[in-house]
């Protein structure tokens, strides 16, 4: 206790080189928390993805509309196992920052195609029997405060044919997962009734047909075999499984670990450079005082501790305010993000190895002052007084 107690009066001896050298320390792992739940976004949509799902799109954009009656030509192909047309679009609850992202697909072959989202039987058959009827994520649901049987009005930029953009659903169920996080956000409805009361014009055309393959081993064969049958058709397809899509999205932003790495580093070196300095400076205006506790009996492995103890508070202290400031701030703007960054969020991975570059970074820094505190002997240093 008394060794933790000389650390601590050491640390605030210069209040104002304390408190600088701690908010460096705090800005620089809040940003590391930062840069790591954009790599997560990244990164960790290809860990997720199924392998035995495709996505097939516009082959021009993702952003081109398919017609609906491919659905059906799709459904036939050998190896397909279950097909299902979605239509997104993008909404608000009651406030613009309660964003929904709303799918709009046929329920039954979209829980075939996912039989990861689970209902219960009485869930699924009111699902399915509701024409407005909606499911929810849970992680959505909690969010927004939503339970079944709650009518949601959703806003939307998406109009109808008299005008309005504001579509009113029930909320029938709210499905179970033991996906990610990022899966746990859907907002499910029927096609049929957002298809019906859009503009004639705007009818019948879906964004994506997803698939899933009963033997993954085929994926190729398959996807080449869809696309073949709209090779000649004025609206040609691109199928690909789930992964392949996903890592293609990932290669527009460049190689995102290198260049975490490379801002982390910087980041960093410039910190070890900042503790350093404090430490180095708050050492030698107490190579005086070390002397007078060798004199009086301690070691030089208490005083050592001292050094540490010193560092290791300093840096760990501003890792933990600092990745806890990150993790707030990544949870603020996720709802933001993940439209974007499906897998945005700071991982328990994330934050150890946090601590441990923290840990690793005081010791680092203590080690600069270290020859000033064992290089001179006790009586030397007190002549200098």
């Amino acid at each position: 206790m008394a060794l933790f107690s000389l650390i601590w009066a050491a640390l605030w001896r210069r209040k104002a080189r304390t408190v600088f050298t701690l908010l460096s320390v705090v800005v620089a792992f809040m940003l590391f928390s930062l840069l790591a739940a954009i790599r997560q976004g990244l990164v960790g949509q290809l860990r997720d993805v199924s392998a035995s799902r495709l996505n097939t799109d516009n082959k021009v954009s993702q952003g081109h509309k398919l017609p609906m009656s491919y659905y059906d030509k799709i459904a036939q192909v050998p190896g397909v196992a279950a097909v299902s047309a979605l239509r997104l679009f993008h909404g608000y609850f009651r406030e613009p920052g309660n964003t929904v992202n709303v799918i709009a697909a046929q329920p039954g072959p979209l829980l075939q195609v996912f039989p990861d989202l689970r209902l219960t039987p009485a869930e699924m058959q009111r699902f399915l029997g509701d024409r407005q009827g909606a499911m929810a994520g849970p992680e959505l649901a909690r969010r927004l405060g939503w339970k079944v049987g709650d009518d949601i009005p959703i806003q939307s930029d998406l109009r109808r044919t008299d005008g309005q953009t504001a579509w009113h659903f029930h909320l029938d169920a709210i499905y179970k997962t033991d996906l990610p996080a990022f899966d746990q956000h859907y907002f499910v409805v029927h096609y049929d009734y957002i298809n019906e009361a859009l503009p004639a014009g705007q009818r019948n055309r879906v964004g994506q047909f997803v698939e899933r393959v009963a033997d993954p081993r085929q994926a190729a064969a398959i996807s080449a075999a869809i696309d073949a049958l709209f090779a000649a058709g004025p609206v040609q397809t691109l199928t690909q499984t789930q992964q392949a899509e996903t890592l293609a999205y990932i290669r527009q932003f460049g190689d995102v670990s290198a260049m975490v790495l490379a801002v982390g580093t910087i980041i960093f070196f410039t910190l070890l450079l900042i503790v350093s300095n404090t430490l180095y400076q708050s050492v030698q205006e107490r190579l005086t005082e070390f002397a007078v506790l060798k004199a009086l009996g301690f070691r030089s492995t208490h005083v050592l501790l001292l050094v540490f103890g010193e560092a290791l508070l300093l840096n760990v202290g501003g890792a933990a305010l600092g990745l806890f400031l990150g993790y707030g701030i990544t949870r603020a703007v996720r709802p933001t993000l993940e439209t974007i960054l499906q897998a945005f969020g700071l991982t328990f991975a994330a934050v150890l190895a946090g601590v441990l570059i923290a840990v690793a970074f005081g010791l680092l820094a203590a080690c600069l002052p270290l020859p000033r505190v064992l290089g001179g002997r006790v009586l030397d240093t007190l002549r200098g007084v």
